[in-house]
């Protein structure tokens, strides 16, 4: 697990509208984790420059649009879900490469489970 101190933010254009500061921030609270959320507008064609000024203390970035699809070029490995998706939500850092997930396939597969299994 991270260090307090631990930086993510949501990447994507546009992202002014996006809630999931405010969801972060609720859920690091509750976990006791002194970590922050942000959000920054990264365009088509802007991924590989922007994460090149990534900060050492990340925990990783949330994409939306258009930046799903440019993930799978900067991500080393993508796991089963995202290349299935064919689209990347998440990238975390592992020492200078890039980790791609897509955390909404097994968010929604595993809210089916629970109501086909109550």
């Amino acid at each position: 697990m991270l260090a307090n101190g631990a930086v993510a933010a949501v990447l994507g254009k546009p992202v002014e509208h996006s809630l999931s500061p405010v969801l972060h921030a609720a859920a690091y609270k509750v976990l006791g984790l002194d970590w922050s959320f942000g959000k920054h507008v990264v365009g088509n064609g802007e991924l590989a420059e922007f994460l090149s000024t990534t900060p050492m203390n990340l925990a990783g970035y949330a994409l939306t649009m258009p930046l799903k699809d440019e993930a799978f070029a900067v991500a080393a490995e993508v796991d089963t879900y995202a290349a299935m998706a064919l689209a990347v939500n998440t990238l975390i850092p592992r020492g200078n490469e890039w980790l791609g997930y897509n955390t909404d396939v097994v968010g929604f597969l595993n809210s089916m489970m629970d109501v086909a299994d109550p």
